[in-house]
């Protein structure tokens, strides 16, 4: 469905979903639930001690284990704004290759 969805914006006229802020977020932050979820699911407990890694000393920890944990979630509004953005860039490149195919065409 998604995938209709986004060739969909080939089509002159079309519109391409996610390249909607909100479509691509909503996206980026339901894959990040699922993917924390079914790894709390997987790995219980163990799954929090994934973000400080074996060896590392006592002191470093308190210091370590936000920056993991910011790192991780961090991850979800990557995905969102990386969508986004290759979306619009896809649409952009068509957008001035077909100027320059038309300006080239009605030139000679």
């Amino acid at each position: 469905m998604l995938a209709t969805a986004n060739l969909m914006g080939n089509v002159p006229g079309g519109y391409t979903l996610t390249t909607s802020g909100a479509v691509a977020a909503t996206l980026s932050l339901g894959v990040w639930l699922w993917v924390t979820s079914q790894s709390l699911m997987s790995q219980g407990v163990r799954f929090w001690g994934s973000f400080v890694p074996s060896g590392t000393p006592l002191l470093l920890v308190p210091i370590l284990a936000p920056i993991e944990l910011i790192s991780y979630t961090a991850r979800a509004f990557s995905l969102g704004i990386r969508l986004v953005c290759n979306m619009l860039a896809g649409h952009s490149l068509l957008a001035i290759l077909a100027d320059f195919m038309l300006a080239g065409l009605s030139a000679g």
